[in-house]
């Protein structure tokens, strides 16, 4: 079965993506504040991209604790319906 997720660079950079030093070196000599906004957010969504996949593994782990308690909640003989 192929992984169907986009590679870590290809979430990043464009498809068409060639020369990294060239462009960076273009952004850099134009002085354009979308194109350093541009690059900055880049940079920084690689540099968080580890605490992505932490935090994304955290809410699916809890996520499924919810949906345990809650079916756990839901089944006949449970504490909730004996207390009522």
């Amino acid at each position: 079965m192929k992984n169907t997720r986009p590679s870590f660079w290809r979430r990043l950079l464009p498809a068409n993506f060639r020369d990294p030093v060239g462009l960076a070196r273009r952004i850099l000599r134009s002085r354009d504040r979308a194109a350093y906004f541009a690059m900055a957010s880049t940079a920084i969504a690689a540099m968080l991209t580890p605490l992505d996949v932490v935090l994304a593994a955290t809410s699916v782990r809890s996520h499924l604790r919810a949906a345990i308690t809650l079916a756990r909640l839901r089944e006949p003989g449970s504490a909730r319906e004996r207390s009522a």
